[in-house]
């Protein structure tokens, strides 16, 4: 048996950065979503909508991702235990985002920090780099990059760089 609906309940559908949300709709306009199963709790109808963030999720790239996360490259740990670790936002470590393993993701800011090796500085690294900023772009995501050489010897400058970016989003 469906349960009333509370009076502060918002029906409308939300734009999101999620795969799968939870909407409240009136159990009539069931038929009108083909994916919708049906919930016990409050009568609600979760249902599939894909939004803009979904083009990035890749499910294939996620043991990669795990991968990685155990093994960061000597730079990417300083970063992450020494400073980005400790921000008031979240902060993702190699975060999957479409065909591509970001280092550093921040989703408030749609941010991602790149620490990149010498094969960056090649012609074909260059190359992947543009591709891949490029796509990063195109999605409403930012991409500050970084050379090792930067992390291991002006560490501070590269950390208030990135404090400077996130101010907007730092409490």
């Amino acid at each position: 048996m469906l349960k009333k609906l509370p009076q502060n309940v918002d029906t409308e559908p939300k734009t999101c950065y999620s795969k799968t949300v939870s909407i409240f709709i009136i159990p009539y306009m069931g038929k009108l979503y083909p994916n919708a199963t049906r919930c016990c709790f409050w009568g609600v109808f979760r249902v599939n909508i894909y939004v803009k963030m979904n083009e990035l999720f890749n499910p294939k790239l996620t043991p990669n991702a795990q991968k990685l996360r155990r093994n960061m490259t000597k730079e990417e740990r300083h970063l992450w235990y020494v400073f980005l670790r400790t921000l008031p936002v979240p902060v993702k470590r190699q975060k999957v985002l479409g065909r591509y393993i970001v280092d550093f993701y921040v989703p408030c800011a749609k941010l991602v920090i790149e620490i990149d090796g010498t094969q960056h500085f090649e012609v074909e690294g260059e190359l992947k780099d543009k591709i891949r900023d490029e796509f990063l772009n195109e999605h409403g995501l930012t991409v500050l990059r970084y050379s090792n050489y930067d992390v291991n010897v002006n560490f501070d400058v590269v950390c208030q760089d990135i404090l400077n970016y996130l101010e907007p989003w730092l409490p």
